[in-house]
């Protein structure tokens, strides 16, 4: 008995010994196939055979997996320009391993050389969601921020984007709108269109001459009134309408006549138009009743008929701009021979010196003049004039969109824009906000 219950014991001894032996050795010589697959598939690499060289590294794989070796697979297929293969293997990279750099690089990459950039930015969203960072990625985010893409679709001529609408006429002469990626929103069937506005109405003018508002659904909302020809942008119930003798009036939405007669009246903004008598300019409440004595030799409207954002306006008193706040303060010590209406919080273009530069809404120079003409900022962008040629500078300075085009308007919140190449207006998109 005694001796059996020494036995146990050794027994169990060798027991563990062989099975450690054994599972060292089984460790071993998985390791000396993983690294003899890793020497045959390098070695048919380096002979640009794939077949037997991804043969390889994929039962290397099996072994143990491992972001290193399947970049160097990728890696491989980049080498030998197999594009196809290498999306295909760059997508199973990045399932199987979500959160690994080298997994978004390689797939990056792939798509960048294939000009998939509708994928590269899917991917860098997917990366960010993740908090998945490398340097590739981050350069490829900044390289790419201002890549851009044209439609093919062709106008006449365009307005502003506002409320994720921009008017737009055919080559028939007719307007209608157009959504940011460039969807038709309405029929083309009025000989002239203006912007919406946060009231979710624009003003538009029949084939027959009537004017009126229509709403997001293209529907009439307002009376035809016959003593007006155009109206302006309805903003609190108030906008301008110019009658058919050619003077102008701040009217309601029931179409009643609020102000004295003006060679012309602005849209309403901050509860202020601007309106025009003779050769002298005046501020006006939406009751059309001027707001002080103060009175200027010329104003800066915007496309949309406004003259002041921001609580900012310039006006001309003398035979220079000045930047006015919204209570009719000048701002700032800077002086302008031209200037162009904020259009957000950016900075706002200003001529000086011949040159166009930008200022901030305290109108100091933070870009000084160096364009031959220049767009306020929108959406982080400004449109510059190089010569003959627009570009985009972003609010460093920097021309981020080539100076190509021959004319151009603002970019809107969705990354969009309409520019002039030769004689038609094109959508310009930035791939990043629209894919």
């Amino acid at each position: 008995m005694k001796n059996y219950r020494l036995i146990v014991p050794i027994a169990l001894v060798v027991f563990l010994i062989l099975s450690w032996f054994t599972l060292i050795s089984g460790a071993f010589n998985k390791n000396s196939q993983y690294e003899d697959l890793l020497a045959t598939a390098r070695d048919f690499a380096g002979k640009k055979i794939a077949k037997y060289a991804v043969e390889n590294y994929r039962k290397a794989l099996e072994i143990e997996d491992s972001p290193a070796i399947r970049q160097e697979v990728a890696d491989l297929y980049k080498s030998l320009e197999l594009h196809e293969e290498r999306l295909i293997w760059c997508e199973q990279f990045i399932t199987d391993f979500p959160t690994s750099p080298e997994a978004y690089d390689s797939l990056l990459d792939a798509y960048i050389i294939d000009e998939k950039y509708e994928r590269v930015f899917d991917i860098l969203e997917v990366a960010e969601k993740r908090s998945v960072d490398s340097e590739f990625i981050r350069e490829t985010r900044n390289r790419l921020a201002y890549l851009t893409k044209l439609t093919y679709d062709t106008y006449e001529d365009v307005g502003v984007f506002s409320q994720n609408r921009c008017p737009v006429m055919n080559d028939k002469g007719l307007w209608g709108y157009l959504s940011h990626t460039g969807r038709k929103l309405s029929r083309f069937e009025y000989s002239a269109a203006g912007p919406f506005t946060s009231s979710g109405f624009a003003p538009v003018v029949s084939k027959e001459g009537e004017a009126f508002f229509i709403d997001k659904d293209n529907d009439q909302v307002t009376e035809i009134d016959e003593r007006f020809a155009r109206l302006g942008p309805i903003v609190s119930d108030v906008f301008p309408a110019e009658a058919k003798d050619g003077k102008y009036y701040l009217v309601n939405r029931n179409n009643e006549i609020l102000s004295e007669p003006y060679d012309f009246v602005s849209s309403v903004n901050s509860g202020v138009a601007i309106a025009k008598s003779g050769t002298q300019w005046v501020r006006i409440d939406t009751s059309g009743v001027p707001i002080s004595g103060q009175v200027y030799s010329d104003v800066v409207l915007d496309d949309r008929g406004f003259f002041n954002r921001n609580e900012r306006y310039f006006a001309k008193e003398g035979d220079l701009f000045a930047l006015y706040d919204i209570e009719g303060n000048i701002v700032g010590g800077e002086r302008f021979e031209d200037a162009r209406l904020f259009t957000d919080k950016g900075f706002a273009a200003v001529k000086k010196g011949g040159q166009w530069g930008f200022v901030n809404v305290e109108g100091d120079l933070v870009i000084e003049p160096a364009y031959d003409d220049a767009r306020s900022f929108s959406n982080d962008v400004a449109a510059v004039k190089i010569e003959d040629k627009w570009g985009f500078i972003d609010p460093e300075g920097k021309l981020v969109i080539e100076a190509t085009f021959d004319e151009v308007k603002d970019f809107s919140g969705k990354g969009t824009c309409f520019v002039k190449i030769e004689t038609k207006w094109r959508l310009l998109s930035l791939y990043r906000l629209n894919r």
